[in-house]
Order: structure tokens, then C-alpha cells, then sequence
């Protein structure tokens, strides 16, 4: 592992070409791999670009939507959200805290929530009788919940085209030691292409306890280390689902033995693992191309959800306030 894979001279190019990057946007149907070969030059964009997308798309660049991915740093007409802080920032206690305070404030505006409600077409046609829907599931749900919409040939054809979108198992897993490892920091990510990686669908590993304070409780015993290993992917993800946790803990400490700490098996005090077989879209240039289809008004309904291009809060944050206006414009 090391902070920086790139050799002087390919980071010499690399930052020459980082102040052409404004003129050199993605082309319709360019994969990200594409892109960056063109517009930075192969050396960042197999050793970094592949590498970091693994850990926010978990998916190799040569698969990625180059427009999906990037299409937003060259949107100059984007919302950005303002805020005083700067850096990476989280709710205090969890995003949990954050969820539960949002919930109060709608709860003292008025708002009605329902909870364990089955949802269908007919749900949609009863709710449109008050305004426009918005379908605030993932892909999936969305097409389940509108393949029977029988008196509305517009919202059957959208839902053809949700079940379209593919889906990216994954897995994670929660482990807590009784020491800190030598090797701290934020975290790391692992190529899944030799030379530089191997393609064992261990995409990356956070170390809790090194991002925020609080996240790890001293015991009586010891200080307890806490990290966050993420398994998976676009390629592995469904051989990855199939292991069992046995399987999945060894898979980690033989790496982890190897380039972090030895002898993790002996340190782990606790361990916790999740399973999604349906995590995230694969936003593939496929996906790119249902896109201008997805995102709009139909037949009183509307769609939200990260499948629409937006991974992450701040995004995610930035097509509410998109989602508004849309609204209020019916």
C-alpha cells in the first residue's frame, strides 16, 4: 500500500494535464476509462481512477459512465450546497442522529409518516388524487410497485424500463480489535487489476476509529480499534454474497495480516457483516442512456433515487432541492 502509486514523471504529466481538464468533458456513451486515458493519461487512470471508483461505484472504470460519473464537475449551471463547514464531516453520534432529528422536524411540520405499508399501482392511483407522486424507492421497488399500473400504459413502460438497471452486490464487515494496528489512517483501497492489485473482491477498508472521534468506546480492557472492510463489486459482488462469514474473515485477515497487522485473528474482539445483493446501480453507459427517460414527470408520478446518477448525500442533497422546484412546477 502506499499514499501516492504514481511515479514523478507520471505525476509531473498527470498535474500538466490536470489544468486542461474544464476542455476535455465526456463524450456521450464514454466509459470513464476513456475519458481518463484521454483527458489525464493511462498511468492515473489505472493506478487512481480505477482504483477510487472501486470504492465509490464499485465498479472498474472500464465499465463506468464516463457522463454519469463526471457529467456534474462540467455542469457549470449545478446547485451546489452551502455550508460553514469544510472537509469530511459527518453527523454528530451517526448519520442515525441525522435521520431521526429529520423525522422530528417533519413530524412538527405537519408531515404524516407510515410505516410498514405495502405499496403498489393502485397506491399510486389513490396518492395522485392529492398531487404528484414521488417514488422515493430504489430502481427495483419502483418497477415492482408500477408493473401493474394497467390504467397507465406511460407508468407500465417505465417500469419496463427500471427493471433494465442493473444491480451491485456487496458486502460489508465491521471488526473490532483490542489494539491499534502500526499502520493508521483514514483508510484504504485496493485495486482489483495486477499489477498493481489483486482481483480478490476485497475493494477497500476504513478505519473508523482514525476518521471520527467517539466512533470506538474505551472498554475497562482495552481501546478497541474499529474498521470497515467492503467485499464485491460489479465483478465478485455475486461470488462474494455466496461466502460464508467463516469465509469472508479469512479472506480479509490473510490480507490484513499481510499488509496492515499480523496475527488479526488473535486481536478481533467482535465482528459485524451485512449482506446487499442489491447494494447499488451499475452505472453503466447502458444506465447513461436510460437516464433522459427516468428523469421525468410521468403521469403525475415522479422518481427519486440514486439510480438517477446522484451516489452520495451531497448529491443526493442537490437533486431534493432539484425535486422541489419540479414540483411546485406542476
Amino acid at each position: 500500500m502506499t499514499r501516492l502509486p504514481l511515479t514523478l514523471k507520471e505525476l509531473g504529466g498527470a498535474l500538466f494535464k490536470a489544468f486542461r481538464l474544464r476542455s476535455t468533458p465526456p463524450q456521450p456513451g464514454e466509459t470513464l476509462k476513456e475519458w481518463g486515458n484521454r483527458a489525464i493519461g493511462p498511468a492515473v487512470t489505472s493506478k487512481i481512477i480505477s482504483t477510487a471508483m472501486l470504492g465509490i461505484y464499485a465498479s472498474d472504470a472500464s465499465e463506468l459512465s464516463a457522463t454519469s460519473i463526471l457529467g456534474r464537475l462540467f455542469n457549470r449551471n449545478q446547485i451546489t450546497v452551502k455550508g460553514k463547514l469544510r472537509g469530511t464531516v459527518s453527523a454528530e453520534g451517526g448519520l442515525g442522529v441525522l435521520l431521526s432529528n429529520l423525522r422530528s422536524h417533519l413530524l412538527s411540520r405537519g408531515v404524516t409518516i407510515q410505516t410498514s405499508c405495502h405499496a403498489d399501482s393502485d397506491t399510486v392511483l389513490a396518492a395522485r388524487s392529492a398531487g404528484p407522486v414521488i417514488l422515493a424507492v430504489s430502481a427495483w421497488q419502483a418497477a415492482s410497485i408500477l408493473a401493474d399500473a394497467a390504467w397507465s400504459p406511460a407508468l407500465k413502460l417505465l417500469a419496463e424500463k427500471l427493471s433494465e438497471i442493473e444491480s451491485i452486490g456487496l458486502v460489508s464487515l465491521t471488526l473490532f480489535f483490542n489494539s491499534k494496528p502500526p499502520r493508521l489512517g483514514f483508510g484504504t483501497l485496493f485495486s482489483q487489476t495486477p499489477p498493481h492489485g489483486e482481483p480478490d473482491g476485497i475493494l477497500g477498508c476504513l478505519q473508523n476509529s482514525e476518521i471520527f472521534e467517539g466512533r470506538v468506546h474505551q472498554s475497562s480492557h482495552a481501546v478497541l480499534h474499529s474498521e470497515t472492510w467492503i467485499l464485491g463489486g460489479r465483478s465478485r459482488g455475486e461470488v462474494i454474497l455466496e461466502h460464508s462469514d467463516d469465509e469472508l474473515l479469512k479472506l480479509i485477515f490473510e490480507k490484513r495480516d499481510r499488509l496492515i497487522q499480523s496475527q488479526s485473528h488473535e486481536r478481533l474482539v467482535g465482528h459485524d457483516i451485512s449482506r446487499w445483493p442489491r447494494a447499488i446501480p451499475f452505472y453503466s453507459t447502458a444506465h447513461e442512456q436510460l437516464l433522459p427517460e427516468l428523469d421525468n414527470v410521468v403521469d403525475g408520478t415522479i422518481l427519486f433515487g440514486n439510480y438517477l446518477g446522484d451516489l452520495g448525500l451531497a448529491s443526493i442533497l442537490e437533486r431534493t432541492r432539484e425535486l422541489s422546484r419540479k414540483v411546485n412546477s406542476i
